[in-house]
């Protein structure tokens, strides 16, 4: 099953986003806890580029493409945006009091964690792709 969604890139498309991702999670039988992990995935990654990708007040469209590999549900998170490798950016320290944090990168932390594989190429036919990873595993082999 392959399914894709093209949006524009305003934040009051994440919802739509979501409920896309939600229905392709279920229609796969995620569990309540891989759906969770995934739809916090894809909200980091939607919301840093339609923040982010474009300069500001220029319209863009964004594409997000799932798919089912063997044992595998991938995300792909496509724009024309800047060229932008977020795999590149230094970790947040999360062992630093709050105070003393900078402001950003923890979107990216958390995508790390909660996704399986993550990827990063550019090229001038998708321009920036972004793919994210969970592998499918029955209910209760946790």
């Amino acid at each position: 099953m392959d399914s894709e969604l093209s949006f524009p890139n305003r934040i009051q498309a994440l919802t739509q986003v979501l409920d896309f991702i939600t229905e392709r999670g279920r229609e796969l039988g995620l569990d309540e806890r891989q759906l969770f992990e995934v739809r916090l995935a894809v909200d980091e990654a939607v919301t840093n580029v339609v923040s982010y990708a474009y300069p500001k007040g220029q319209e863009g469209m964004v594409r997000i493409r799932c798919h089912v590999e063997e044992g595998l549900f991938a995300v792909e998170l496509l724009d024309y945006g800047r060229p932008f490798n977020p795999l590149l950016q230094a970790e947040p320290d999360v062992t630093c009091p709050l105070d003393k944090r900078t402001v950003g990168g923890l979107g990216i932390y958390f995508i790390r964690r909660v996704m399986d594989e993550v990827t990063y190429r550019y090229d001038a036919l998708d321009g920036n792709v972004l793919r994210m990873v969970k592998y499918l595993r029955k209910v209760g082999t946790d």
